[in-house]
């Protein structure tokens, strides 16, 4: 039974209206969250001598499973790499078997690459860069906005003093969970120069 394999992260809620909508029309799929690969799922990647891969994935949670032979197409919606332990031991070994997850997670994503799919886990990020993204538009002629990037509160007031207002926006997508239920998101906000510059070094770069 072919299945699309969504890639993505708990805290991403954009695929489930999406998953909403392939349960009403009864076409099969998987949920990955990346970030819980090893806590939340099972999974067991093998290749014979003539170098043919077989995989399983399982959902620990309500059993469901995926292997390589079923998979039709796949959307990458924001996955990252595993960041959760189910067994902790000390900070070294935790490193290490992080280390581990996060090898076997980008291979996973190579090896998916070759899949019919809606976006590309490797090609996307590259796009998303904003170093990228203002180059770019610079190299084909597009009207871009001055951009400045620091860590320090006197070079970035230096390059941007001039301006009466500037719009302050994360390099990626971030965002503060307080709680299961409660979050912080850090969108594109536009700021008065001298009402930014007028904070604290400490404070500018917390908000920022």
């Amino acid at each position: 039974m072919e299945k699309v394999l969504i890639v993505t992260c708990k805290n991403d809620t954009h695929p489930n209206s999406v998953i909403e909508l392939l349960n009403k029309k009864g076409i099969p799929f998987f949920r990955l969250n990346t970030e819980s690969l090893l806590t939340d799922y099972s999974f067991a990647w093998c290749c014979t001598e003539n170098g043919d891969v077989q995989f399983t994935i399982t959902d620990d949670s309500n059993g469901k499973t995926i292997n390589n032979s079923e998979i039709h197409s796949v959307w990458y919606r924001r996955p990252i790499a595993p960041e959760e332990l189910k067994y902790s031991y000390d900070e070294k070994v935790d490193y290490h078997n992080l280390k581990e997850a996060k090898s076997f997670y980008f291979y996973l994503m190579y090896y998916l690459s070759d899949f019919y799919s809606i976006g590309n886990h490797f090609r996307d990020k590259y796009a998303n860069s904003k170093f990228v993204q203002h180059q770019l538009a610079g190299k084909l002629g597009m009207k871009m906005p001055m951009m400045c990037i620091s860590n320090n509160k006197n070079l970035l007031s230096q390059a941007m003093r001039e301006y009466e207002s500037l719009i302050i926006k994360p390099l990626g997508d971030y965002s503060i969970w307080y709680d299961g239920d409660n979050t912080y998101q850090f969108y594109a906000t536009k700021v008065q120069t001298d009402e930014l510059f007028a904070n604290k070094e400490e404070s500018l770069f917390a908000n920022s």
